[in-house]
Parts: C-alpha cells; sequence; structure tokens
C-alpha cells in the first residue's frame, strides 16, 4: 500500500543533501530563510504538497528524485529543539481496544509509541535525547508548549476536519529556527484499515511503530525525503510488518542536527536512562533480573531485583525498575498489579519450559513442556481454541455436523446453526435463498440482515427502488483475492468492492451471481459457493429459524417436490412455494412489493429512519436506532465546549458541530449523500454504469474505457470526471487520478492541501493513504 503525508502551502520543508560517493540520496530537515538551488523561489522544504507550494519540489513530480538533488532548499537554518531531552506525553483518549486499536491494550501502544522515539536515539553519533512523561488528559493544542500524541476517537477526528484517507497529522511549530511546540494526532481508523503493534503487526494492518516514527521525525524537525529506503520517504513503506528504525538517510540527519556533544554530568545527557560515559552520553546498561519472566505466584518466589506481577495474562517475575526507570533493552518500566517492573516491549514474556506445574505462574498448568493458563470451559479460550484436558487447546475448524460457538468456529461453507441438537456447523440446502445461493454470501440479498465472512450489506439504488446486497469492500485485489471477484470502484463513487462479470473472476467452486446484482444495470455480480441441494447420507433438510439445513437426522427433506409442504417458506423453498407475480420474498413472506417514495416529503408506510432518513427525520432528542427513533440522554460531559469521545454530532451538537459543507448522519459528519451505491442508511444516487477493476467506466454500447475517467488520458480540454485531476507524466502523456480516493493508484505523491477547518498558520504534515501497493525496501 502506498500512503502519502503532506503538509499545508503555509508550511514547507527544507532540505541539508548528505551525499556519498555512491551518490547516496538525501535527508531534509525544515528550515528557515531557504530558497530553491535552480528556480532561487523561496522555500521552506524540498519536498512539498501536492501542487509544490512554499517547497522547491512537487511529490506528484515523475521526476522527483532528480528534483530533490537538483533543485533542493538550501541556505537557510534548520529546525530543531535547542533543548533536550525532548519530552512528550501521551493521551490514549480512551481509544486503547477500541475503532481501529481492537484488541490493542493501552501498555501496547504505550510501547509502541515509545519505541517509535527510541529508533531516533540508536545511531551513537547523535546526541538526541528524549523523555516520556507518562499520560495526559490533554489534548493536541497549539502554542501551549506540551508535546502531545494523542489518539483521535471517530467523532474527534471528523470535528477536526480530516480527511478519513489521512493516517495521522504532526503539527511541529518554530519560532525562527526552534522549535518549541509539537503535536502528533493519530487516526483511529487509518484508511479503513486496523492498527497493528510490533510485532504483531498483520498482513493488512497499518504498522502503527512504522508511521509514529516517521511522525516522530517531523516533530524533531525533518522533512520528507525521496528515497523508498528511507523512513521519511514521501510515501507509506507498505502494509503489514513494515518497521525497521531508521535509514542509512535519517541516521545522518540525526548525527547532523542532534550531534554527540562531550558532557560532564548525566544531568547534561537528559537524566532519565542516559548517562555520562568518558564524556560522552550513552545509554545506561541494565541487567535483568536471574528470575525475569519465571513463573510465580508471590515477590518472594521471584527473589532480589524483582516482583511477581500479571502480563499478558500470566504471573511472571519481572525486574524491577532502576532509578530513573531505566530497563534492560526490550523493555520499558510500567506499573505493573501496582508495582514498577520492567515489561517486556512485545506485551509478555516469552513462552516458558517446564517440567511441572510448581515452575508455572498462578492459574497455570504444565501441558506439553510449557506453562499454559488453565481452563475450565471453551468460553475461558480465545477464538478458534477450546478447554481441553483444562488447558485452551487450538482445534481445527469445525465440520459438518460437529459442534460450534462463537469460541469454535466453523470451516469454510459452513456455518453456526441453533439446532434441535444444539449448536452445530452445517450448510444451508433445498434452496434457502435465490439461485441456489445461500443467504449471507456475497451478490446475496441482506435486507439489514447479517451478512458472512466479512461482507457488509450495502445498498444500490435504481429505477424500482434500494436494494441490499452483501459486498466485500475492497482496497485491494489481494482482498478479492482471498472472498473471490475482482476489485472494481463504481463509477461517480469512492465505493470499491468485490465483484465479477464472469465465472472466471471467481475462484475454483465459485460463481458468478448476477442474480440480485443484475437487474439493477450495473452488469456485474458477486461470487459465491452455490448451495448443495440435498443433504449426504445421514442428514436431512431440516427447518432451522426459517432457513432449510442439514442437520443430522431430522424430517424428511420435501423440498423440490412441487408442494410448498408444512414448514417450507419461499426463502427455505423458493421452488415449491414460489411467490405470485408483483410480490416478493422478504423474511419467508411473500408480500406485495412497494414503490419506492424517499423523498416525497412524506414518511409512507414502508420508510424509516434509516432507510429514508430525509422522510423520516427524528426529532430533537432522539436517535435512529434500526429504523426506530429512540430517546437518549445525553452525555454528562456535553455542554463543556469539548467533543469528547463519548459524545458525536447528534448526542452533543453543541460540542460537536458539523463543519461547512457536511451533515451529521448516525452521529458522523459526513458530506451530503449523492451518488451509488450508498449504505443501508442513506438514500442517494442512480444506477451505476460498470467499471473496471482500474475503477474506469466501460461504455455500454463499445466495451471500452471512456476518456477522462479515472486511470485513463485526460480529456481533449485537459480535464478529468470531478474530483480527479489530470497529471501529466515524464513522456509527456497525461493520465486522471483521483486526489484523495485510497483506491486508485497514482504515478506520484497525491499530496493535498488540508481541509479548511485546519489553521494554515500551522506547519502540518498528513500522512494520507492511497493506492494499493506493497513497496519493497531494497537492503542496506
Amino acid at each position: 500500500m502506498v500512503r502519502f503525508k503532506h503538509i499545508s502551502s503555509w508550511f514547507v520543508l527544507c532540505t541539508m543533501c548528505m551525499s556519498g560517493a555512491s551518490g547516496a540520496w538525501a535527508w531534509n530537515s525544515l528550515q528557515s530563510g531557504g530558497r530553491c538551488k535552480q528556480t532561487n523561489i523561496s522555500c521552506r522544504s524540498t519536498i512539498g504538497n501536492a501542487g509544490g507550494a512554499g517547497s522547491c519540489c512537487d511529490p506528484r513530480q515523475s521526476n522527483i528524485l532528480t528534483c530533490e538533488t537538483q533543485n533542493e532548499c538550501q541556505g537557510g537554518s534548520p529546525h530543531k529543539w535547542k533543548t533536550l531531552p525532548y519530552q512528550w506525553q501521551l493521551n490514549l483518549n480512551n481509544m486503547a481496544g477500541q475503532s481501529g486499536y481492537q484488541g490493542i491494550s493501552a501498555s501496547q501502544i504505550e510501547s509502541a509509541t515509545k519505541l517509535a522515539h527510541d529508533a531516533w536515539t540508536k545511531p551513537t553519533c547523535t546526541g538526541f535525547t528524549h523523555k516520556y512523561n507518562g499520560q495526559t488528559s490533554s489534548r493536541a493544542s497549539t502554542g501551549d508548549r506540551k508535546n502531545i500524541v494523542f489518539l483521535a476517537s471517530p467523532s474527534n477526528w471528523a470535528q477536526m476536519g480530516l480527511p478519513s484517507a489521512a493516517l495521522a497529522v504532526t503539527r511541529p511549530i518554530a519560532s525562527g529556527s526552534t522549535l518549541y511546540d509539537t503535536d502528533i494526532v493519530v487516526n483511529p481508523v487509518p484508511g479503513g484499515r486496523p492498527w497493528g503493534i510490533t510485532p504483531n503487526v498483520g498482513r493488512s494492518n497499518m504498522d502503527y511503530a512504522d508511521v509514529m516514527a516517521h511522525e516522530v521525525g517531523h516533530a524533531l524537525g525533518f522533512g520528507h525525503a525521496g528515497p523508498k529506503s528511507s523512513l521519511m520517504y514521501f510515501s507509506i513503506r507498505g502494509v503489514g510488518p513494515v518497521f525497521s528504525g531508521l535509514s542509512s538517510d535519517e541516521e545522518a540527519g540525526v548525527c547532523t542536527i542532534y550531534p554527540v556533544t562531550k558532557c560532564s554530568s548525566d544531568a547534561q545527557c537528559g537524566g532519565g536512562c542516559r548517562v555520562c560515559t568518558n564524556g560522552t552520553c550513552q545509554q545506561k546498561t541494565v541487567s535483568p533480573a536471574t528470575s525475569a519472566c519465571k513463573g510465580c505466584t508471590t515477590d518472594a518466589q521471584c527473589g532480589s531485583g524483582a516482583q511477581c506481577v500479571s502480563v499478558g495474562g500470566q504471573m511472571r517475575c519481572l525486574t524491577t525498575c532502576a532509578t530513573g526507570d531505566c530497563c534492560p533493552s526490550g523493555n520499558t518500566c510500567k506499573s505493573l498489579s501496582g508495582k514498577r517492573v520492567c515489561a517486556p516491549d512485545s506485551g509478555a514474556c516469552p513462552a516458558l519450559s517446564c517440567s511441572n506445574n510448581t515452575q508455572c505462574g498462578a492459574g497455570e498448568i504444565c501441558a506439553g513442556g510449557t506453562c499454559q493458563k488453565a481452563c475450565q470451559n471453551d468460553s475461558e479460550c480465545p477464538t478458534g481454541s477450546g478447554c481441553r484436558n483444562n488447558v485452551c487447546t487450538q482445534l481445527a475448524p469445525g465440520k459438518l455436523g460437529q459442534p460450534c460457538s462463537s469460541q469454535l468456529p466453523c470451516e469454510s461453507g459452513l456455518s453456526c446453526f441453533q439446532t434441535s441438537k444444539g449448536q452445530l456447523c452445517s450448510r444451508e440446502c433445498g434452496s434457502s435463498s435465490s439461485a441456489g445461493f445461500p443467504a449471507g454470501q456475497q451478490g446475496a440479498q441482506c435486507n439489514g440482515s447479517s451478512c458472512d465472512n466479512g461482507a457488509s450489506c450495502v445498498g444500490f439504488r435504481s429505477s424500482t427502488g434500494t436494494t441490499q446486497v452483501c459486498i466485500t469492500r475492497c482496497t485491494s485485489s489481494t482482498v478479492c483475492n482471498n472472498v473471490g471477484g475482482k476489485c472494481f470502484r463504481l463509477s461517480g463513487s469512492n465505493f470499491a468492492g468485490c465483484f465479477c462479470q464472469s465465472d472466471s473472476d471467481c475462484k475454483s467452486g465459485q460463481s458468478c451471481n448476477k442474480t440480485v446484482l443484475g437487474p439493477l444495470g450495473l452488469g456485474l455480480g458477486a461470487c459465491g459457493t452455490p448451495a448443495a441441494t440435498t443433504c449426504p447420507s445421514g442428514y436431512a433438510c431440516t427447518p432451522v429459524s426459517g432457513k432449510q439445513v442439514c442437520v443430522p437426522g431430522g424430517a424428511t427433506n420435501n423440498c423440490g417436490n412441487g408442494t410448498c409442504d408444512a414448514g417450507e417458506t419461499c426463502s427455505s423453498c423458493a421452488q415449491d412455494c414460489a411467490c405470485p407475480s408483483g410480490q416478493t420474498c422478504q423474511g419467508g413472506t411473500c408480500q406485495t412489493n412497494a414503490s419506492n417514495n424517499c423523498g416525497n416529503g412524506t414518511c409512507d408506510a414502508n420508510e424509516d429512519c434509516t432507510s429514508c432518513a430525509q422522510d423520516c427525520p427524528c426529532v430533537s432528542g432522539k436517535r435512529c436506532n434500526n429504523g426506530v427513533c429512540e430517546t437518549f440522554t445525553p452525555p454528562a460531559t456535553c455542554g463543556n465546549g469539548t467533543c469528547d469521545a463519548t459524545e458525536d454530532c447528534t448526542t452533543c451538537a453543541q460540542d460537536c458541530p458539523c463543519g461547512t459543507g457536511k451533515q451529521c448522519t448516525n452521529g458522523v459528519c459526513l458530506a451530503p449523500p449523492s451518488t451509488e451505491p450508498t449504505s443501508p442508511t442513506s438514500d442517494a444516487g442512480n444506477t451505476q454504469e460498470p467499471t473496471s477493476p482500474d475503477g474506469s467506466v466501460i461504455d455500454k454500447e463499445s466495451g471500452q474505457k471512456q476518456a477522462g475517467q479515472l486511470g485513463q488520458p485526460c480529456k481533449a480540454d485537459g480535464t478529468c470526471e470531478p474530483g480527479g485531476f489530470c497529471y501529466t507524466k515524464e513522456d509527456g502523456s497525461n493520465i486522471c487520478l483521483l486526489e484523495e480516493d485510497p483506491r486508485i493508484k497514482p504515478a506520484g505523491c497525491g499530496c493535498h492541501t488540508p481541509s479548511t477547518h485546519i489553521p494554515l498558520s500551522l506547519t502540518f504534515f498528513l500522512l494520507f493513504l492511497f493506492g494499493l501497493r506493497r513497496r519493497h525496501r531494497p537492503a542496506r
């Protein structure tokens, strides 16, 4: 994946080139009073915003590396912190475990944030130091001379007017060349993806430590760089685990701006864990206690220099923090179980080998040669594991007829059903959904019901009304490779989903289901696995919660005998219980089709505040919840002038007003709906044209892509479709690219001017998520 940062046109970067004999590229420092080497214009940056305002080079240029070396910003004074250590605090804002931080603890976020700061102290040639002053409730604020890392909530991010595609924003403020205030604000859901914490960063996660280390670089006075191997590269280094610390470029930069200075006392090194040794500031060496990470039940079992605490859900001996909260490498001083100990940065101790239970911690037993948490039932174990012999054991996904639960999922193609014989893994049979595709699969009509395997229930508007279909949202072809289909972006919309045009677009065993999407005029379908019409020997197709599923034993399967028998419905056996003309099957019952009158100013019988908010708005003091206007009590903090994490534009409009051009929709400030497709809660747009996987519109008559569409040559007058810009490539040809859509892959940097909600007198570095493409870093 490619991400981009940018600064506002009112704030720029400066460059100080460090080139070796091999032609190594530059690192860039912000500066005051610089001028571009070739063009001789005033600058404060070498690589700046899209458009290049205030800087010497536009990151969208195809020759950005050439520009960086031949037209650098030079001759000014580099920005830096004159007083060290650089002191900062972290405001978690109650976001641990929430939004894009699902499954991530506060201590893990704290450790990863410190790790990102530590990266800039590692080179032995630098005298840069930092000091973490703990957590705070202070929010990012200009001019308060506090350096805050703030984890924004979704409502905070929206109220700040920041783009959803931006990963983070850094705001360093300087007087002359002296930095005196900086804040880093982090997007709770970066580009719609979850965060990952080193070393447990999933392949589809954004690497929190890598993004944070990049932002810290801005906070210290460094700007973007051109080489892809640089931490400060103007695009992200990839999706998944990519954090590897500073490149040689950043090491040269931090050692030049913050060189090692001679010292005569520890105080000159910033205190803490850096001490003055032989006239230079060095990291204090701390050895772990001999009992570190051994199992325990009391402090006495840990011996001198260690205490018994709970870490990662296990009772372990951890080294007591030394003076100044110093710890062995790979550990950070934290308060656990009310004790100051050196906790592993990974969040847990390594697996502990054992030969008997006495070597394990409280609540553990020795099983298979390692200490494991004891359990009594499956609910105590993580998803995919079950309690076997008092130990949580990883289990294979359930097969047909095997027990299942929220902890014990079924194998692919099966779902967990509550039957008369308990919760069992099974599949639908007979004809439980249109064309034999089970409900919940991609391409199946959902009508607000849940979809399987991460698919979303998305509303598509056509001349006959709004139809809701299960579709998997995508940001790259990788997502669709896992579920079937190709990643298509619908014309005139930022929505991208896994669609298909034929069976060849699907995985083996799948078919392109156009039963629901086809009549909408999209020319697309979605890949699904047709349901088997019969059950294997020993199973019967039995009604279960309005569906027909294979259950061991059970009643005789009569679906398909031409008679709508007792227990069969239009959804469980459509071939025997088909609805008459003018009616459709809804929830197993044939109902007369209602015309779509949304927008006529009247809340009709078939409309509610979810399906047609414009005709059925909730009155003041109530909010829409699944089609019903319910009374809510404003949070106790409402009215304090701050949009707190528990508030949004619905529950407390006075603290969380929407900006110009946006409206409050289900508690989130969004642009007014305009084009297809819409989510089930919105009501806008018309039937969409089919598009190719690169997002271009396909002409229905010729089958060719149209000029002016994204990814295609610009129109004759040099314009593109709304939201795009005409980009001239190095060979003189042009192409239409999208300024802010993370699903379009631009040829260069897609930096932008921040929202008008951001004060232009400040320096902002916005890190954007654009096209999805993994960038491989060269070995160094």
